[in-house]
């Protein structure tokens, strides 16, 4: 755990493992925040399915060396988070880390929370061995603009969405 101190606000960075079932617990409310936050476009809801289904994401991730999860934590509790699990290319068969969330409560935003849950992330997986990751990032998110290129994030694909419940049936030639 490091103590970081930024404009008079102390906060702290822990690294938490799968047998920390008491950060686990503790962290899931804040995890699941900060997942409405990040997916409310895709009516991402704190339902108990939704709930289960990271609770058990999370235990998966941190059980592979490609996971991590890291909370930065202030005297008002949880403040963010950056989760990283294994992703696996299907073609190539290459196993990496994959950001699945990286989120800062909105009152600790432009206080370099995300920069230093981001560099830590990189840092443990390069400790690791790894020499490569990846993120899926918003196309409207900002951390396009500041987080990629501060830690030399190249896009490599573009993924299109199209909401097919949406598309009414005669606005689409054949």
């Amino acid at each position: 755990m490091s103590t970081i101190v930024h404009m008079s606000k102390t906060y702290s960075i822990v690294n938490v493992s799968v047998n920390d079932r008491e950060y686990l617990d503790s962290s899931l409310d804040v995890i699941m925040k900060g997942l409405e936050d990040i997916y409310c476009k895709f009516n991402f809801d704190n339902n108990n399915g939704n709930r289960k289904r990271v609770d058990n994401l999370i235990k998966k991730s941190l059980e592979v060396p490609e996971g991590a999860l890291l909370l930065a934590k202030a005297d008002q509790g949880i403040i963010g988070y950056s989760f990283s699990g294994k992703r696996v290319n299907e073609i190539t068969g290459l196993n990496y880390p994959f950001i699945y969330a990286l989120w800062v409560h909105p009152d600790w935003r432009a206080k370099y929370v995300g920069v230093r849950l981001l560099g830590k992330t990189i840092q443990l997986l390069e400790e690791r061995g790894f020499n490569m990751m990846a993120a899926q990032v918003n196309y409207n998110n900002k951390i396009k603009e500041t987080f990629a290129p501060r830690f030399k994030f190249e896009p490599n694909s573009l993924i299109y969405t199209l909401s097919i419940a949406n598309k009414k049936e005669n606005e689409i030639d054949s």
